[in-house]
């Protein structure tokens, strides 16, 4: 079995969310719950979104976040178009 594939999540695991709606909160919700540490969320809308968290909301364009940084992250797709899904892991 090839282990590239796969991930270990753990405490230390940097987790991004492009994102930044109703699912993606969901998601943020869930992995604070779990003590595991969002440190970003991307959303085109980044200029409109205030939210209450104390986290860094990019652009996708905007590059803040290194591809370095999105390397060594797990990256979760929270829309619900799932037709997005593939363009999004492939511009990322």
């Amino acid at each position: 079995m090839n282990d590239s594939n796969y991930y270990t999540i753990c405490k230390n695991t940097k987790f991004i969310i492009y994102g930044a709606g109703l699912i993606g909160i969901n998601f943020y919700n869930t992995l604070i719950k779990h003590e595991l540490k969002v440190v970003a969320f991307i959303d085109k809308r980044a200029g409109q979104i205030d939210l209450d968290f104390n986290i860094l909301v990019v652009h996708p364009e905007n590059d803040i976040i290194t591809r370095q940084e999105k390397d060594k992250a797990v990256v979760i797709i929270s829309l619900a178009n799932v037709f997005e899904h593939y363009m999004i892991a492939q511009y990322l």
